[in-house]
């Protein structure tokens, strides 16, 4: 699916009424475009890598999404960072009609950008959550809960993503039931391996994680 570049010029510079939820601030946003769909964008933040790529028409972590893609067929995907709606069209598309894209972000702007985001490509497998993970987060309509929480114990995930500057730590021990009912294969925005696994070997022993590959700031763990 290639969309095109006059989309960008349409809807380029078009208003947004941000929700209650941010005290109907309103942003200047543009609607972005690349191969897989269109991206509402806060202009005062163009310059997050993640806006600036998408900004550009690029896909962002293309490698990334084409493994989160290959693993999303037939199980659900846990996105915990919705990075502005960044990967929600592509995998939207990977998915079928029976699994569900778990969205989850604590990020007012972030979060209502990704509504944004689905109401443009009109995508009907997301999930939509916005809730706060730790207690840094935490803000009048981002309430804590757990993954384990959101996501219902009844659903197969086979993805779990986390992305941008989360708590991983605590995000991996609110999973509990999450990753040891379904052993998804993880998808982590980090550096160091050795504190996530160090968490897995305390929540999960049994199930063995161990890194087997990393590309574009991330970490693939499968069990």
């Amino acid at each position: 699916m290639t969309i095109s570049p006059l989309f960008k010029q349409v809807f380029d510079d078009a208003p947004c009424i941000l929700p209650e939820t941010i005290g109907h601030a309103r942003f200047d946003v543009t609607i972005a475009a690349n191969d897989y769909g269109l991206f509402c964008l806060p202009k005062r933040l163009r310059s997050d890598p993640v806006i600036s790529c998408l900004n550009a028409g690029n896909v962002y972590q293309p490698r990334t999404t084409a493994m989160i893609q290959r693993d999303a067929t037939s199980r659900d995907v846990v996105s915990v960072g919705a990075l502005y709606g960044a990967f929600l069209p592509a995998l939207s598309m990977a998915m079928t009609r029976t699994t569900v894209l778990h969205c989850i972000d604590p990020d007012p702007i972030s979060y209502h950008a990704a509504l944004q985001t689905v109401a443009l490509n009109e995508l009907r497998n997301i999930s939509p959550t916005q809730a706060a993970l730790h207690p840094a987060q935490l803000s009048p309509n981002a309430k804590a809960r757990k993954v384990d929480d959101i996501v219902m114990s009844n659903r197969d995930v086979g993805v779990l993503h986390v992305a941008g500057p989360m708590d991983v730590e605590r995000t991996l021990r609110g999973a509990i039931n999450l990753l040891v009912g379904n052993a998804p294969t993880l998808v982590i925005e980090a550096d160091d391996e050795e504190p996530i696994l160090k968490s897995l070997l305390q929540i999960a022993p049994h199930l063995g994680y161990k890194v087997s590959s990393q590309f574009e700031g991330n970490l693939i763990l499968t069990a």
